[in-house]
């Protein structure tokens, strides 16, 4: 496996990891090419209202998209919470950042329907988490 994750398992040729830790629920995909050696920036992406962590990477389109990503790119699961707790999240991404080796000042948030809400209020109430800013 490229990266050591507890919780995680890999599919797609290890370069999906499909997790859950306690009742956090999320999906990991890694860069083409992924290794520790390098800092790499993150995009979070967060799904809208009767989504889950797993619909991008179930439609074959947007999975292709998702595997072409030069960042690693982290679907965390909200269920209908309107992603209205960001706490769980910013944890998620502390608990991330040393074993996918993320680089700090390039975090971004992203997402659509209630998760572009979700991303939005989380970027402005955290600015300083979320900066994908040059290198």
């Amino acid at each position: 496996m490229l990266v050591d994750l507890p919780g995680c398992r890999p599919i797609a040729g290890e370069r999906i990891l499909i997790c859950a830790k306690q009742t956090q629920r999320f999906t990991v995909v890694l860069p083409a090419g992924f290794t520790p050696a390098v800092q790499w920036p993150a995009l979070l992406i967060l799904h809208g209202a009767g989504r889950n962590n797993l619909t991008l990477v179930d439609a074959p389109e947007t999975r292709a998209s998702l595997l072409r990503s030069e960042a690693v790119l982290i679907l965390p699961d909200g269920r209908l919470s309107w992603w209205l707790d960001e706490t769980r999240i910013v944890e998620l991404l502390d608990e991330l950042m040393k074993p996918l080796h993320l680089d700090p000042r390039r975090i971004g948030g992203s997402g659509w329907s209630m998760g572009g809400y979700g991303s939005l209020r989380m970027v402005t109430r955290h600015p300083e988490r979320f900066s994908f800013g040059e290198e």
